[in-house]
């Protein structure tokens, strides 16, 4: 942190901060098909994919009038999660479609007196430390109420000296996005490959036998009276790492930040311990996230949001491959439930079909993406360089 910037409660570089309607206020039985005077709810998703498009739910133009007025969220307005994926945020474009946030969002309308550009910064490297703090129940967190949001005390700098600082990590975030851009090309070529091999997974036009996704592999997930608090979390090396779907980026295992669960709880659900060769998959909130593990250094769990695939009996690059396809995201999501917090069910997601071609030619594909995933681990490791510079800048004017 600089020496000699002021301090000032959040809550005075905000025009407005609102959290959602209450959850009974916005239920489904309210939805109306889209029309000219329609109002759109804008739902976690939309912040988590940083896409205001996503999501099909309308409310009429009366009820919006009689009840959801003070939730209308307009251009530059922040959207930002406030449960289980917590502190992700949108800035609404221009072209946004009118409409009002869910129950587990949070608006945010700034002031001038600080950069959109330094919030998002301030945010991410302060204010959600801050927030996340003082967070009791880890099995399903939610951020602070506005009120307390607000008395948060930031650093505010002049905005010559916001300019100055958003430059700086706009340089170095701008290598890193160039690098992941590289990283994704490589993951629309591995998908080519799948498709080349294997045609449509849902159409299944070469005729693969079908069997269920639950006859290919174990699927296990942490069962809610085994769930955790924020007084079972504990420091690095004491305890074992506990994922979470902000661990997959780039549809690869991260370790960069971890939590850390007890080694009680750890050994409590032994069913949902982590190895290599298993594959995580997001079931709540971040739906479809979704990563081979490769390589673990340590001992690891999931959190409740994950289901793990373990005793797989296909290839695992292509269960990888079928599952990151985007005809399987479109088939899943046809099963997703919940409005605030979407969640694929287990034992619906057990049922979902996969093609099983034969294994010599899963085998054929997976020697292939093993190439492709080499070129990544490169990338990656100049990726991780890279961020090491942008996390010591961010700790210079954050820390």
């Amino acid at each position: 942190m600089k020496e000699g910037w002021t301090f000032t409660p959040f809550e005075d570089v905000c025009v407005s901060m609102t959290k959602g309607p209450f959850g009974s206020d916005i239920k489904k039985s309210l939805y109306v098909p889209k029309s000219a005077d329609t109002y759109k709810v804008y739902i976690q998703v939309n912040a988590i994919e940083k896409d205001a498009s996503l999501g099909e739910y309308f409310i009429s133009k009366e009820y919006f009038n009689s009840k959801m007025s003070r939730f209308e969220v307009k251009p530059n307005d922040y959207i930002i999660t406030c449960d289980g994926t917590l502190g992700r945020y949108l800035r609404l474009p221009p072209t946004m479609e009118r409409g009002i946030i869910s129950a587990s969002l949070l608006r945010i309308t700034l002031k001038t007196n600080i950069l959109p550009r330094f919030f998002e910064y301030l945010w991410d490297g302060y204010i959600m430390s801050r927030l996340t703090s003082d967070i009791r129940n880890s099995a399903l967190v939610h951020l602070p109420s506005a009120t307390k949001i607000g008395k948060v005390l930031i650093p505010l700098p002049s905005i010559a000296e916001q300019e100055h600082i958003v430059a700086e990590l706009d340089l170095l975030q701008g290598i890193i996005d160039k690098q992941k851009a590289q990283l994704k090309e490589l993951d629309t070529l591995a998908q080519s490959l799948f498709y080349d091999m294997f045609g449509d997974p849902v159409e299944n036009e070469k005729g693969w036998e079908i069997k269920t996704i639950g006859e290919t592999c174990t699927i296990k997930g942490r069962i809610g009276f085994r769930g955790y608090t924020r007084e079972d979390l504990v420091e690095e090396g004491e305890g074992a790492i506990t994922l979470s779907p902000s661990n997959i980026v780039n549809d690869a295992l991260d370790l960069t930040k971890c939590s850390y669960i007890s080694w009680y709880k750890y050994e409590e659900s032994p069913e949902i311990k982590i190895f290599e060769g298993d594959i995580i998959y997001a079931k709540t909130a971040s739906i479809g996230k979704v990563a081979l593990v490769r390589h673990l250094p340590c001992e690891a769990t999931i959190n409740p949001q994950f289901i793990v695939l373990k005793n797989i009996n296909c290839d695992k690059e292509f269960l990888l491959g079928y599952l990151k396809s985007a005809e399987f995201k479109a088939l899943a999501n046809t099963i997703v439930r919940g409005v605030a917090i979407p969640t694929l069910s287990q034992a619906n997601f057990a049922l979902l079909p996969i093609p099983v071609p034969p294994l010599t030619l899963q085998q054929s594909f997976a020697t292939k993406v093993k190439a492709i995933e080499h070129q990544k681990a490169s990338i990656n490791a100049s990726i991780a360089e890279t961020q090491k510079l942008f996390d010591y800048t961010m700790d210079k004017y954050f820390g």
